[in-house]
């Protein structure tokens, strides 16, 4: 190869010319000065953003100065605008001078001159203070009426509720430390208005809608404690306003981000809703009304991805509907809402609709199939059949699970809806109807105790009292 010139060209290596390197080692430079423009450009900008939000601080912190100076100021009036009508009113209250005798001997006789003149009794003038509203017959009832009339205790200052709920909550307040924001007097009488503030008092109102999360905490524990004791003496066979304003706070402690004020309020809302404190004089519609409002709270909470979350509010939803006066139909309606949407069943988020399909499980396995308040036909052609058809295999296998429970408590109509469908595959009602076959060889071979069970489960009354008969009424021998 290396004597052959037909292949010299081949093995001859041309190297780079000093041209082809200058022109490397530019582009190279180039590519260096622009990376590092860029990373002294972001510098610069994260700089300029810092300080920005220094700046922001500073403006905030500004702010704040000039707001406390104001307030202080307004103080200071107030307290010599105080002092000013303390002397008035005692200038007022000082009894007149005696008058000129010639004022009062007018018209009178020489006889009647010559008696001594008395002084006229002394008056205690008090002035109405201005910019107070005349306090109504609805707030002299919750808030003691004498004190209301006397004008010594203001309620959106301090009322009963704070001196009932005071050894409560001032330790945790206390405990939990920093100062506690008043919030607007608008805001104060509404609750005032309500029949609330003097159940709670003013100050757990406060504490309960602070910005600070130990404040919440500490305030959802009072109250706690509070309902926990024995009734004061003002609810004795009157609890109204005790359970209006507990479920209040439990919807406002259900409501707050953190996990541990939301499982205070969970309580509450239990403690709420037992004895003594929903007593005779709650009407049901109060009641329904009350906890259709915590519903689709606990279906949220179930959909989420804590576990501990979803356990215990799955646990708290189903003993809600455990009380005799709540009607199971809210519960269904919550359940099936999600069938009104603009979106399909089959294409909602994973987790709304598994959560849904769990609870349904559990509601079927605690009470059974009523029909007066739910319709199992209304709830498969909703919620159940379309959630066969979704993408996440969970949503897919907790439907089963549910088809095979309702199979087992209503039977063949179960199955006929479900073979009705054309839009399910083959390999999963395949698979159903395999499940199903199971689930009735296995029924088949349930003992008698476990029968009986199960016909009790289903409300199956008559089949239970033939039992009793059969047992009680044996089928007589013949003698040998």
């Amino acid at each position: 190869l290396y004597e052959t010139p037909k292949y010299e060209e081949m093995v001859v290596m041309k190297r780079p010319s000093t041209a082809t390197r200058a022109l490397h080692e530019q582009l190279e430079k180039e590519e260096q000065e622009r990376l590092d423009k860029e990373r002294l450009k972001r510098m610069g900008d994260f700089k300029i953003q810092e300080l920005e939000e220094k700046r922001l601080r500073d403006l905030e912190e500004k702010k704040r100065r000039i707001a406390d100076e104001q307030e202080m100021q307004r103080n200071q009036v107030k307290k010599e605008i105080s002092k000013i009508r303390k002397k008035e009113i005692k200038k007022i209250a000082k009894p007149s001078p005696t008058p000129a005798k010639s004022k009062l001997k007018i018209g009178l006789s020489e006889e009647e001159k010559e008696l001594p003149v008395e002084p006229p009794p002394v008056i205690d003038v008090i002035r109405k203070p201005k910019g107070k509203k005349a306090i109504s017959k609805e707030d002299k009832k919750h808030t003691g009426g004498d004190m209301a009339i006397k004008g010594k205790h203001d309620p959106l200052v301090a009322n009963i509720g704070d001196s009932e709920l005071e050894p409560y909550l001032t330790p945790l307040l206390t405990a939990a430390g920093g100062p506690l924001v008043s919030l607007s007097e608008e805001a104060l009488r509404t609750v005032l208005e309500k029949g609330l503030l003097d159940v709670c008092g003013v100050k757990m109102w406060n504490a309960i809608h602070s910005e600070s999360w130990r404040q919440r905490e500490a305030a959802a524990t009072a109250f706690l404690q509070y309902m926990e004791a024995p009734l004061s003496n003002r609810f004795v066979g009157k609890t109204k306003r005790l359970f209006k304003t507990a479920m209040e706070l439990a919807y406002v402690c259900c409501n707050d981000k953190l996990l541990q004020i939301y499982f205070v309020g969970l309580k509450i809302l239990a403690t709420a809703l037992g004895h003594p404190v929903c007593g005779e004089d709650i009407p049901l519609t109060l009641i329904n009304s009350s906890v259709k409002r915590f519903v689709p709270l606990l279906i949220t909470k179930i959909s989420e991805l804590n576990y501990r979350a979803r356990d215990i509010s799955m646990h708290t939803l189903i003993s809600l509907f455990n009380h005799p006066s709540v009607d199971l139909k809210i519960l269904v309606d919550n359940l099936i809402d999600i069938a009104d949407s603009k979106v399909p069943v089959e294409k909602q988020q994973w987790r709304l609709v598994l959560a849904r399909l769990e609870i349904m499980v559990s509601m079927i396995k605690e009470f059974g199939i009523k029909e007066k308040a739910w319709s199992w036909k209304n709830i498969c052609q909703k919620l159940v059949f379309p959630s066969l058809l979704h993408q996440n295999p969970d949503v897919r296998y907790m439907c089963v699970e549910l088809v095979i429970s309702l199979y087992k408590l209503v039977g063949d109509d179960v199955k006929n809806e479900l073979i009705k469908l054309k839009s399910i595959k083959a390999n999963l009602l395949q698979s159903i109807l395999e499940k199903m076959a199971g689930a009735e060889a296995s029924a088949k071979k349930v003992g008698p105790k476990e029968s009986l069970a199960l016909k009790l489960r289903n409300n199956d009354l008559a089949a239970v009292e033939e039992e009793k008969d059969d047992a009680s009424n044996p089928p007589s021998v013949a003698p040998r």
